[in-house]
């Protein structure tokens, strides 16, 4: 990286200091607030570097054209990346979402589309602004910030636990923002 600009190098730092603050955020809040509203905070804290770090980068301006497409995603030459995502949809939702079901409460139910939030905070910071950013590089433009992204997943779960363990949520996380990426 002898040659990369200070946006480049500001964004291969950023996931320690997100990832560790983070983690804090999550556990304090945790502690003083009780699980669930510290998990709440937690990811509050979270869209707000997600959504931040492209405002500092870019304004607003930038922001929106983070967001905007230059190509629509389906066509004929991505079928085999939009079934993957398709796949790693319908795992994540078998694995995860399907088996925890019974045991949800109605507020969780009531709080569920904040996970709209969530995707699209995450998909700006982790895909939309690396891959702007590292345009030509798909290991800093792909495959760290899937790494990013999985790492991070370590914070909620001093909250909430990973049913299945912890290394299987991140490779799965992992896995899911390199077919994000």
């Amino acid at each position: 990286m002898a040659h990369a600009s200070a946006r480049q190098r500001f964004l291969i730092l950023l996931p320690v200091p997100l990832i560790v603050s983070a983690a804090l955020v999550f556990s304090v809040a945790a502690r003083w607030l009780g699980d669930a509203a510290g998990y709440l905070v937690g990811f509050g804290f979270y869209w707000l570097w997600c959504l931040s770090v492209p405002l500092l980068l870019w304004g607003r301006c930038g922001l929106r054209q983070t967001l905007a497409a230059e190509d629509s995603l389906f066509r004929r030459k991505n079928w085999l990346l939009i079934a993957l995502l398709s796949l790693t949809i319908v795992g994540a939702v078998w694995m995860y979402f399907i088996p925890g079901l019974a045991t949800v409460s109605f507020g969780v139910l009531l709080f569920s589309p904040i996970v709209i939030l969530n995707g699209t905070a995450e998909e700006i910071l982790w895909r939309g602004v690396y891959l702007k950013t590292f345009e030509r590089n798909a290991v800093s433009g792909c495959v760290y910030p899937a790494a990013g992204f999985a790492l991070f997943h370590l914070a909620p779960t001093l909250v909430f636990p990973a049913e299945g363990g912890v290394f299987r949520f991140i490779m799965s996380t992992f896995a899911l923002g390199l077919v994000y990426g």
